[in-house]
């Protein structure tokens, strides 16, 4: 009985997993959807140039605002992962001898500005579209 109900468990685990590896999304790296993120604002920019019909131009204004923000996002996702990563990492190395260090600081000076150029970039974005 006990060996019937483990071949159910680990056939039910089996089935999850499968289910779980079988996404029709495919995995993308931060970096690419970044620049995934940059070649849709270089298009609507190219985009909005062209334009001289002013209903096509707020409906672009309008796919560029949610373009930006949508990246400010992605670049927030990214700071946040490598934060918590960074934090996961200290956290690890104080059970070493204190000549062993691979981490030293949470958040680097560029983390701080990259982080700082999203909180304006987000507030540009909230005062163009008041």
């Amino acid at each position: 009985m006990k060996a019937k109900f483990l071949g159910m468990a680990v056939l039910s685990f089996v089935a999850v997993l499968v289910a779980a590896c079988a996404s029709t999304t495919p995995y993308q790296s931060m970096q690419s959807r970044l620049q995934q993120q940059m070649t849709t604002l270089t298009s609507l920019d190219q985009k909005l140039n062209a334009t001289q019909d002013p209903a096509l131009r707020q409906q672009l204004l309008s796919q560029k605002r949610q373009a930006l923000q949508e990246g400010i996002t992605l670049i927030n996702q990214a700071q946040t992962d490598k934060l918590d990563a960074n934090r996961a990492c200290i956290a690890r190395q104080k059970n070493l001898p204190t000549d062993v260090h691979t981490c030293f600081e949470e958040e680097s000076l560029e983390d701080a500005q990259t982080r700082m150029m999203s909180v304006v970039l987000r507030e540009l974005v909230a005062a163009e579209s008041r």
